[in-house]
């Protein structure tokens, strides 16, 4: 069994607090106000920011193509315009 040490324990809390505990509050917030389809779209963006954050931190990166591109921009493209069809969407009565 691996126990991590130093600053890998402080990273792995970190992840814990923000990108977990952070996340769901999160989440819960936005369940007011969105549906649940258009919060569960945008999960579909977990692995573009994840992505994204390889190339910030750890300088990742160099065996990236065009296609990964035009995916993240379908990814996008289709939460921009769930997103613009919620907003312009009557409010459903709340019970």
């Amino acid at each position: 069994m691996v126990i991590p040490e130093g600053s890998n324990l402080w990273f792995m809390l970190c992840h814990a607090l923000f990108c977990t505990v952070g996340m769901y509050l999160l989440q819960i917030q936005a369940l007011k106000r969105l549906s649940a389809f258009t919060v569960n779209l945008t999960y579909n963006l977990e692995p573009c920011y994840t992505i994204v954050l390889a190339f910030l931190i750890f300088g990742e990166g160099r065996e990236i193509n065009f296609s990964f591109y035009i995916g993240i921009a379908l990814i996008l493209l289709s939460v921009l315009l769930q997103t613009l069809r919620a907003i312009k969407a009557p409010a459903a009565p709340q019970p």
